[in-house]
């Protein structure tokens, strides 16, 4: 989950609904990764990890050196991972007219996007490629 969203913001049907389905989520050992608020610490009142801080891998932007992003909360983060001006997209030419053209695009030719969200993006993905490479591992007997 690429959010964190303060649980005073949700109507009472859904702070329910969203409550119970994340109950499961936890007694089943659900792997949930989920951003730090951009804007400040966490707290208990923040879904979807407030109620159940050690089950949640907790995500906050770091720039390519590795210094945590200034709006990453110095509390209650698990990992922290590139966030700062990750390329979201290409601008401009597509990825065949580069090639067909051999020129390698400026960094102007690229959209970027910055946030504890692209992180948790990332954090999850990798955790996905992690699980992949045991399991095949596991299956090959290695």
């Amino acid at each position: 989950m690429s959010w964190t969203l303060p649980k005073s913001s949700l109507e009472n049907e859904t702070e329910d609904e969203l409550h119970g389905i994340l109950k499961v989520a936890v007694r089943q050992k659900v792997l949930m990764f989920c951003s730090s608020p951009d804007e400040g610490k966490f707290t208990e009142l923040d879904y979807p990890s407030g109620p159940w801080r050690d089950h949640f891998f907790r995500i906050g932007a770091a720039r390519a050196d590795g210094t945590v992003f200034e709006w990453t909360p110095d509390d209650g983060i698990s990992f922290v991972l590139p966030g700062v001006d990750v390329v979201k997209e290409q601008a401009g030419r597509t990825s065949s007219e580069t090639q067909t053209l051999g020129v390698t695009s400026r960094v102007a030719d690229f959209k970027y996007e910055t946030g504890s969200s692209v992180a948790t993006a990332l954090a999850a993905g990798l955790a996905a490629m992690i699980i992949y490479i045991l399991r095949k591992s596991q299956y090959h007997g290695h």
